[in-house]
């Protein structure tokens, strides 16, 4: 009888294990590979006049030239960094034109991907929502949206620089005006624009926080800035995380030379335009005399500005 029992308890139990093992399997939730493949065309390398303060910092500068030799990768979903899935990608160790970010995940979810390059030792990218700036330099940076992922795929994204560039140059004519005249050659120039930020979201691709006045320290180099057909001598050049590409702004500025001594102090220029990814020039006679000036604008930056891209094969399984 004994014999007859322990089947018949088996055979009764079946239907629940089953059951068990088909909730189980219910309950395991598939990965997909998804690839970003990318392309840097050329070498890398950014060329950077002046090596600034961060923002609201008067620090003195010095010249410095940085590469662009990391990527980082991140995935958030609802907002919230999968930390497990970063990767910073050394992009002096890549070799041939293409590198790949290729991280798992699950299928049925969102997600959203950001890209920052720069410098290793410019940014501090902990937080990708929250990008400080250690040392100027320029930087590029991509968010990418996966939508419900149903299989693995391939996207593309290019990076571009989040920042507008400002460069102030003045004539050889007005350079030696002051050098001659005065003795006085200029060193250092200040600074301070307003509707900006000082702290970069990568995710949602925008300052953080409310916009403010910032300002900024660079070595007047007198170096050759060539605008258009006429060459000018290097007063400031920085990367500025505007608040609104459709605003104008304020830009006041201070020219010192060695020894502190001030060559023109707090000169503004009203409604100077400052747009993402684009390079402002403020050139002409800016110390002596009465300040004439002209700006212009250029969309993008010119061809030996290193743009990073992140091209990929047509996205056919996500559709």
């Amino acid at each position: 009888m004994k014999h007859l029992i322990y089947p018949l308890l088996l055979f009764v139990a079946m239907p629940l294990l089953l059951a068990s093992c088909s909730d189980d399997m219910e309950g395991v939730e598939e990965t997909v590979q998804v690839t970003f493949r990318a392309e840097i065309p050329g070498n890398i390398m950014t060329r950077a006049e002046a090596e600034g303060g961060e923002a609201d910092n008067s620090a003195e500068v010095t010249t410095s030239t940085y590469p662009v030799n990391q990527l980082v990768c991140a995935v958030f979903e609802n907002g919230t960094e999968i930390g497990a899935l970063r990767q910073t990608i050394d992009l002096s160790k890549v070799t041939g034109e293409n590198i790949e970010y290729s991280p798992a995940l699950i299928k049925g979810r969102s997600y959203q991907i950001a890209f920052w390059a720069c410098d290793k030792d410019t940014y501090n990218v902990t937080d990708m929502k929250n990008i400080t700036r250690v040392a100027q330099c320029d930087a590029f940076t991509a968010t990418a949206s996966t939508g419900t992922v149903t299989g693995a795929f391939t996207q593309q994204v290019t990076l571009t620089r989040p920042f507008a560039q400002l460069n102030m140059g003045v004539t050889e004519a007005d350079w030696n005006a002051v050098k001659t005249g005065f003795e006085l050659e200029p060193s250092s120039t200040t600074v301070t624009v307003s509707n900006c930020y000082n702290v970069y979201n990568a995710v949602e691709g925008k300052g953080v926080g409310e916009p403010n006045t910032q300002t900024y320290t660079c070595t007047s180099t007198g170096s050759d800035l060539v605008v258009g057909e006429t060459t000018y001598k290097s007063l400031f050049m920085d990367y500025l995380l505007v608040a609104n590409d459709s605003e104008t702004h304020t830009v006041t500025y201070t020219i010192k030379a060695e020894g502190e001594k001030t060559i023109n102090e707090s000169l503004a220029i009203s409604n100077v335009p400052l747009k993402t990814n684009c390079k402002t020039n403020i050139v002409g006679t800016l110390m002596t005399g009465t300040a004439e000036y002209t700006i212009t604008i250029s969309e993008g930056f010119s061809a030996d500005s290193n743009t990073v891209k992140v091209p990929a094969e047509t996205n056919t399984d996500n559709q």
